[in-house]
């Protein structure tokens, strides 16, 4: 059975990535059905809505790390070749180098 924090925190994820369903994670469906778990029905947000300041390139690594099948994320050595640390080796934000605003 699922508690309240953890159903609360299956909803705020299908609001944000939307829900799994059979089609890429199978193994996961199955799994959630088999323990009873629903998950709530609802349509996904583009991450900059949530992050508006993001770069394309930070919005398209989280993407491809909050997949929900666990053999579609990338690996820690996959994720450091996304082209997101290429481009945000560039870019030093104020507060990371000392600068006053």
């Amino acid at each position: 059975m699922v508690n309240c924090s953890e159903a609360y925190e299956l909803y705020k994820i299908c609001t944000v990535i939307g829900p799994p369903n059979h089609h890429p994670w199978s193994d996961g469906m199955n799994l959630a059905a088999s323990m009873n778990i629903q998950f709530p029905q609802c349509t996904s947000s583009h991450l900059s809505a949530f992050i508006p300041t993001a770069i394309a390139e930070a919005i398209g690594l989280m993407s491809a790390m909050c997949s929900w099948d666990p053999n579609k994320r990338p690996t820690a050595a996959q994720a450091l070749q996304h082209p997101f640390f290429q481009v945000a080796c560039l870019f030093h934000p104020r507060s990371l180098t000392g600068e006053s605003h």
